[in-house]
């Protein structure tokens, strides 16, 4: 399926991966950043695209330490907001 705009490239910035703890936390923070500005968030990894409000998703996705991943956000006008608290949580980090 053809994206209508370009996502935001992310490095996994968690030693460990993306694991359980990390999953949990990110799901969390996507719910609420989804029910407060009421948009759809995705991550991708390796070509498998995730809701970020899924554990299972982002657990299957096996994104490991310094793995990029692609960000979506639907509508695309939050996409720099949603990468922001994605970076602040410390497990990822902008590719530069």
């Amino acid at each position: 399926m053809q994206e209508k705009y370009k996502p935001i490239e992310l490095i996994v910035d968690e030693e460990y991966g993306i694991h359980a703890r990390p999953a949990a936390n990110i799901v969390k923070l996507s719910q609420t950043f989804e029910k407060e500005r009421e948009c759809k968030t995705h991550i991708e990894s390796d070509g498998n695209k995730v809701r970020s409000s899924s554990i299972m998703g982002i657990i299957t996705l096996g994104a490991m330490y310094n793995s990029k991943v692609l960000i979506y956000v639907d509508p695309e006008n939050h996409m720099e907001d949603y990468a922001n608290l994605l970076t602040e949580t410390g497990y990822f980090r902008l590719d530069q």
